[in-house]
């Protein structure tokens, strides 16, 4: 899961225009509370492992599979 509800977005039904209008209204009436859910979103995101971190350790472990 990506998004924290209230911490690094908000969160609206697929199908709700009303209430997606209502968050972004939210966001642009509290542009501290913007910076810091972008802020909280990206720390997130940039503490996950890379691609190629996730991809080297596939490879790490299917080498180690094969000596035993």
């Amino acid at each position: 899961r990506v998004l924290r509800q209230s911490d690094s977005g908000l969160q609206t039904p697929p199908e709700d225009s009303e209430a997606f209008t209502a968050a972004i209204g939210y966001l642009l009436d509290d542009h501290a509370r913007c910076h810091r859910m972008g802020h909280n979103g990206r720390s997130f995101i940039e503490s996950w492992p890379s691609s190629a971190d996730v991809a080297q350790s596939y490879i790490d472990l299917f080498a180690e599979l094969r000596e035993d």
